[in-house]
Parts: C-alpha cells; structure tokens; sequence
C-alpha cells in the first residue's frame, strides 16, 4: 500500500500504482476518477482494466501464501531457523555411575561473574531475534519498501530534486518508521516471555541469575538489535545516494541523526513496551496496549494535549538545515530526551520490582516478593531517575 501511494504522485505511474495497491484504495480512485457524483452513487465498478489485474494479482498472491503456510507450518514448540545447523547424533556407549568424574568448580557471584552473564545473556538474545524468521521477513519488506519507493523519491509531477542526506534521512523515517513500531511490538514481547514460551520459566528461574540481570540483558539484547538496523538503513541510504548520482553522503550527518533522535525513539519505547508486558502479564493484551498507546499519542494533540511534556518520547531534532544544522533545537532535544529518559528508567525499574520469577503471577504476590529485591543499587537507580 505504502509503494502504491508513493508511486501514485507521478502521473505516469497512476495505472501501476493501481495494480499494486494492495487495498485496491488507488484502484478505485483511478476506475472513479471522471465519475460524477449521480455515477458514483448509482454504477457499480467494471471489473476489467486495473482493476481486474490488481484482484487476480492479489488474490494470486493470497492462495499461494497460504498454500507456503499450510505446508510450512510447524507444531513443535520450538521452531527451527533457516541457519539451523544440523546435528550428527554419534553413539556413545553409556557409562556407569561409579565411573563419571565429577569435576569440582569453584562459584563466584561477584562483579566479574555478572558482566560475564550480561554480555553473554545480551549476546544470546540478539542472536536469537536477528534469526528469527519473522525478523528477518520484516526487516526485508522494510528494506524492499526503501528500495522500491527511492526509485521515486524527490519526484513531483515531473520535478526531481537531489537526494541529498538530509532528504534521505527523512525519507528513510518515513519508509522504514512503521517496521520499526512492528520490531519494538512483537519482539519485546517475545524475549520478555521467551522462557515461558518453551516452558523453561520454572528451570531457568531456579538458577542464581538477578531478576534485574535478566531484564537488562534482554533490553541490551534489543539494543543490539537497534544498533544493526540502523547501520543497515545507514548503508542503505548510501546506495539509495550512490544509485541515483549523488556522491555527497555526509556519513556524520547520518550517524548523528539516526544515533540521537531515531535511537532514542526506540530505547524510549523498549522501556516502555518492557514495563507494560511485566504489569499486564499477558503476551497478546501486553502487545494490544502497546498498540493502542501508539494509536493514542498520535491523537492526543486533537484533545488539547500536544505539549511535549505530555507526549512521550516527543524529542525531536526538526528539519536539517544546510547553513546551521539543526540549530537551536539541539540543547530543547536533549533536555526532553533527558526527561523522557529519566521517567523511562523508573518504568524499568518498576518493571524489576514486578518481575514474574517463578510459578506466583498475581499482582499482590509479585509485589511482595519485589520487595526483596529492593537493594542499595536497585533503589539509588529508581532515586536517581527522578
């Protein structure tokens, strides 16, 4: 839908737009466009022309997803990846009791070994989200959305302009923006319930692993995540430049931009998406809600709040300037950023305090047992947030 009103803006491209609008919403503006109100109220729509095309190009495309759905649906609990290596199963002749050498371990629970758990827990969790296949499947109808609608981009009615890098970085918020909603949505959700997903809960929360490690760790995990989609977007945009002539790239310019405002967007968010899944407790009403506050703050300036205090994660940097940069809005950005960073950082902490850990679910329950995990650390970071 997206590539079929991006291309909908060139006269010459009004019949291909038509056929690829997956809605049909260009389709019917096209067969409708000379049509009078007394037509448009009494004659049903032909279906030949475009039309006729984007219903069979469609609904091709529907029978033969769910003929790769119904073939390659799986039931096992845990899904195999496309990077799934596999395992040669050797026989090993069993040995008995009396003859296993159990080796003897020396425990260590002190800094060393906890930055040893975060870096290989965040390690772990970015690896198993960067190869999931439905990352990887968005993360290319992204980059095919980027890639088809720059072939158009800078283009009005005939005009072409640049693509200088500050026109690029806007284009590529604008094309990309909804792919990264979807990331922050479904794949918070999924590492926050990750072990209880596979039914592991109970084992891995047996082990002697902090309820904070645990939640920073996945939060690192996304991070990660962050970081490789913005590097990729970064090249992309380079070869977006590159395609269309324009040797220019202002390499700083897309690393300030994408590493300031689009980051912080997305650390905001994952702060936020963490807290509501830990408190609501439910993998799918967890994801409504982030959705719908989404949904919510976009409508929140036509009800009279549409003061940045009000809106969350509102910092932004404005529109680029060749002769200034960003200008004064700099020093107003970081401060918003640091307040909304401040009220995100009690929400994670919050989200510690109400961690599930174990069999007990209920509210009251987790409440009490948050209550020990109420250490010196743990309450100079909540303090220090506000």
């Amino acid at each position: 839908y997206r590539i079929a009103r991006n291309f909908s803006n060139d006269l010459e491209n009004k019949v291909f737009a038509a056929i690829v609008d997956p809605v049909g919403a260009s389709t019917v503006q096209l067969a409708t466009q000379y049509w009078t109100v007394a037509e448009q109220n009494s004659l049903l729509l032909p279906l030949e022309g475009a039309l006729l095309w984007n219903r069979l190009l469609w609904v091709g495309l529907g029978l033969v997803g769910l003929v790769a759905t119904y073939y390659g649906f799986s039931f096992n609990v845990v899904r195999t990846t496309w990077f799934t290596k596999k395992i040669q199963i050797e026989k090993v002749n069993e040995a008995k009791p009396e003859q296993v050498d159990i080796p003897e371990v020396s425990r260590s629970f002190g800094f060393l070994a906890l930055t040893k758990q975060l870096i290989g827990q965040s390690w772990f969790y970015f690896r198993m989200v960067a190869k999931e296949v439905p990352f990887i499947a968005i993360v290319l109808c992204g980059l095919a959305l980027v890639f088809v609608s720059a072939s158009n981009m800078g283009e009005m009615y005939g005009a072409t302009t640049y693509p200088s890098t500050y026109a690029v970085l806007e284009f590529l918020g604008g094309s990309f923006g909804l792919f990264f909603v979807i990331i922050i949505v479904f794949f918070s959700g999924e590492l926050i319930w990750k072990e209880r997903s596979v039914k592991i809960n109970l084992i891995y929360d047996s082990m002697p692993v902090s309820d904070a490690l645990n939640l920073v760790s996945k939060f690192l995990g996304m991070v990660l995540i962050y970081v490789l989609l913005l590097l990729v977007l970064i090249m992309s945009g380079v070869i977006v430049q590159t395609a269309k002539g324009y040797y220019n790239y202002e390499l700083g310019l897309y690393f300030s931009r994408m590493f300031s405002s689009t980051f912080s967007f997305l650390l905001l968010y994952t702060f936020l998406a963490f807290f509501i899944h830990v408190m609501i407790n439910h993998k799918f009403l967890g994801h409504a809600t982030i959705i719908v506050f989404f949904i919510a703050t976009e409508i929140l300036a036509s009800i009279g709040l549409e003061h940045s205090l009000f809106q969350f994660g509102s910092a932004d940097l404005g529109t680029y300037s060749d002769m200034n940069g960003y200008g004064h809005f700099v020093e107003g950005f970081t401060w918003l950023d640091i307040y909304w960073f401040g009220f995100a950082a009690v929400l994670f902490a919050v989200a510690i305090f109400f961690s599930v850990r174990g069999s007990e679910s209920l509210l009251k329950t987790r409440a009490k047992i948050g209550s020990l995990r109420l250490t010196k650390p743990m309450l100079t970071f909540a303090i220090s947030s506000f």
